[in-house]
C-alpha cells in the first residue's frame, strides 16, 4: 500500500501473518493523519457507532464484563437532580 502526502509517497507494508502494518516513514504518516483529520469534520454518530461496536466486541471476547444494571444508580440520580434543578427568582 502506498500513502501520498504533499507530493511525497511512503510505503506501508502489511504482513499477512498477523495483519501488522510496518510504516516506513513515520513522519510522513503523522503528517498525513493530521491533514486528513483537518479535512474531515468529526462525525459524532459514526464515532458513537464505532465505540459501541468496540464495546460489544470486547464483551463478546469477555475482555470486559457488563456492569451490574443498578451499579452507580445513586450517583446518576444525584447528578440528574443537580443538573435539572430550576432556578427560582
Amino acid at each position: 500500500m502506498t500513502l501520498a502526502c504533499n507530493g511525497s509517497a511512503a510505503r506501508i507494508q502489511s504482513y499477512s501473518e498477523g495483519g501488522a502494518l510496518v510504516i516506513k516513514d513515520p513522519v510522513l504518516w503523522e503528517t498525513w493523519e493530521r491533514e486528513t483529520q483537518l479535512r474531515q469534520p468529526a462525525d459524532f454518530r459514526h464515532n458513537l457507532r464505532l465505540l459501541e461496536g468496540m464495546y460489544e466486541e470486547a464483551r463478546a471476547l469477555e475482555v470486559m464484563a457488563a456492569p451490574p444494571a443498578l451499579e452507580g444508580l445513586e450517583s446518576r440520580l444525584r447528578l440528574a437532580r443537580l443538573l435539572n434543578v430550576r432556578a427560582t427568582s
